[in-house]
């Protein structure tokens, strides 16, 4: 059986198969880019695979199980959302934001280079409402398990917090030493770990 190897929690590797999400729906089903980035297939009981246009730099299912979210970026950034099943793109694709993330409750948003973060209706692709700018670059974006709390850490040395539901950020932006900023919210939305120069810091939201 191929061997998978953690790498931080949510990445994997399997014979040359990196797995970068799992289904909120069904945690056995493990949604897998191919190293060459542009074949996706879930390991559940119905074995997919389909071809996606560009390097994979994102993907996950929403909430119900129904649905697989993939980024990509080659010729620009799009974001696409596909039958889990059949592969199938569901409606056109959402072009602009360089990240994206889904929370455990079906919200959608994704940031642009500009560091605009816009919410979209997971159906349509429509953008619904904005949070706050980030002050630079978004290099990722990250929800808490209930939803409750977004993290946006910046190329600018960053991390910025946000209340989902009023979609007003936590006090101001969350400064880092460190060349290369993330942040990784607890589970619980009441704590994010950021990288600093000589190591890692814990804050209370």
């Amino acid at each position: 059986a191929p061997v998978a190897v953690t790498i931080d929690g949510t990445h994997a590797l399997v014979d040359g198969i990196v797995i970068l999400g799992f289904s909120p729906a069904d945690v056995d089903a493990a949604i897998a880019a191919h190293a060459s980035g542009q074949t996706l297939g879930t390991s559940d009981r119905y074995t997919r695979t389909f071809e996606v246009a560009g390097t994979v730099s994102f993907v996950t299912t929403t909430p119900d199980g129904t649905r697989t979210v993939v980024s990509t970026y080659g010729d620009g950034y799009r974001t696409t959302v596909h039958d889990r099943r059949s592969g199938e793109q569901i409606g056109d694709p959402l072009i602009g934001p360089a990240s994206v993330a889904v929370s455990s409750d079906g919200v959608l948003v994704g940031a642009r280079g500009s560091g605009d973060i816009i919410q979209y209706d997971l159906d349509t692709l429509e953008p619904i409402g904005a949070f706050p700018g980030a002050r630079g670059h978004v290099l990722s974006l990250q929800f808490s398990s209930d939803g409750r709390v977004l993290a946006a850490a910046s190329a600018d040395q960053t991390v910025s917090l946000y209340d989902v539901t009023t979609r007003i950020r936590l006090g101001e932006p969350i400064p880092s030493d460190s060349p290369v900023t993330q942040g990784w919210l607890h589970p619980t939305g009441n704590t994010v770990a950021i990288n600093v120069h000589n190591g890692v810091a814990i804050w209370d939201i």
